[in-house]
Formats: C-alpha cells, structure tokens, sequence
C-alpha cells in the first residue's frame, strides 16, 4: 500500500515539473533594441518603429562601437596601459566618427560623464 503510495506521489510530481516554464536561455549577443526603445519612449512617446528597423540600427550601433573599441584597443596598445581614459575615448570617438558627428558624440559622452560622477557623488 505504502509504495502504491509513494509510486502516485512520483508521477504527479514528473507531471508538475513538464508543466513549468523553461528558462529562457540568454544567446550572448550583444544588442541595444531594448535601449533603442526606452530612449525613442522618453523622447518621442508617439513614433512607431518596426521590427526591420530596430534590426538595422542595433547592427548599425553594433558596428559603431565595434569600430570604437577597436580604435580603444589600438590606443592602449600604444600607450601601454591597461585602463582606458576619457580623454582616450573622446581621442577614439574623434578618429572613428568625422565633423558634426564627432563633435555631438564627444558633448553627449562629456554631459553623461558629468551625470554619472554627479550621482556618484550625491
């Protein structure tokens, strides 16, 4: 009677676990989609993006800091120190990206530095 028993607890508890949800498993794959979506919701709440676009600019921010960090690499290798600057990152953002580019990316890194070491502090 007492195995009867245990053998019916057994098969509902196998029951119970194929009913659970799998863990989504996490590829690895760098993307920017979901800051891509929170900064078009802060600044423009009404635009619409499609799903087509949202590839195309994650790639093309991939291939920007891609560009960028290879640059850094370069830079440190030069320099012969492991630890990055700000004064190197703006150096690296400079020469990867040209004129009006380089120049807005530069003032938006300085005023997102100034941010985080302004919180930091606080």
């Amino acid at each position: 009677m007492l195995s009867n028993l245990n053998q019916q607890v057994f098969v509902t508890s196998m029951v119970k676990t194929k009913n659970r949800r799998k863990k989504k498993r996490v590829t690895g794959q760098d993307t920017y989609q979901q800051a891509i979506k929170k900064l078009k919701k802060h600044i423009h709440p009404k635009l619409k993006l499609s799903e087509s676009f949202l590839k195309v600019f994650d790639k093309t921010l991939l291939h920007v800091t891609d560009i960028i960090l290879k640059e850094l690499n370069r830079l440190s290798w030069i320099r012969r120190h492991k630890t990055l600057t700000v004064q190197q990152i703006e150096c690296a953002t400079k020469i990867c990206l040209s004129g009006f580019l380089s120049q807005q990316a530069v003032n938006y890194g300085r005023n997102a530095v100034s941010l985080a070491t302004c919180k930091v502090t606080v």
